[in-house]
């Protein structure tokens, strides 16, 4: 699902630190939605800010270097939007929590079976067979073809995962994949 993401800095005016200058603080906006993502420890001279623009007026190197800050601020926010954008459970929050580094990952069901698999096939000749690892293999495939069958996705969110999934997993078993 695509949503509209913007990213927007503004001056807060009515605070100057010892050099009088303001911060220029971050806001988020998805959907329609607003997160404001505090402070992004730029200060600028409140002459020098361009509201319009969301930029620092000049072409002085301090100006330079302001500007150069604020579009890498605004890239790697767009970069974590791409990134989640086919997550159908993206949210103000979790763009968040991604950008201030309070969340590592976002876990996803096929990268933690994949991981077991992994660890299966360690095990291979010890205390599990062959076969077993196929078998794991096989559901994996088949897993992954419900995906895009059914809801035209390449994996799903640990945080998705629901009884419901399963159920439909069955059916798509039994009808489509012809696994009896």
């Amino acid at each position: 699902m695509r949503q509209s993401f913007k990213v927007s800095f503004y001056l807060r005016s009515n605070y100057e630190n010892k050099e009088g200058k303001s911060p220029v603080m971050l806001r988020i906006f998805l959907g329609g939605a607003m997160s404001n993502l505090g402070s992004t420890k730029i200060f600028v001279d409140k002459a020098q800010w361009n509201s319009r623009t969301s930029r620092q007026k000049g072409r002085s190197s301090e100006a330079l270097a302001v500007n150069a800050n604020l579009d890498a601020i605004s890239a790697s926010l767009h970069s974590l939007y791409h990134k989640y954008q086919d997550d159908q459970t993206i949210s103000l929050d979790k763009l968040r929590s991604a950008y201030l580094g309070q969340v590592q990952e976002f876990s996803t069901f096929l990268s933690v079976f994949d991981k077991f698999i992994d660890d299966i096939r360690q095990r291979v000749g010890h205390t599990i067979s062959k076969e077993s690892l196929q078998k794991y293999s096989v559901l994996r495939r088949h897993f992954f073809e419900f995906l895009v069958h059914r809801y035209k996705r390449k994996d799903i969110g640990l945080m998705e995962f629901t009884p419901a999934i399963i159920q439909d997993f069955e059916l798509y078993l039994t009808t489509v994949a012809l696994c009896v």
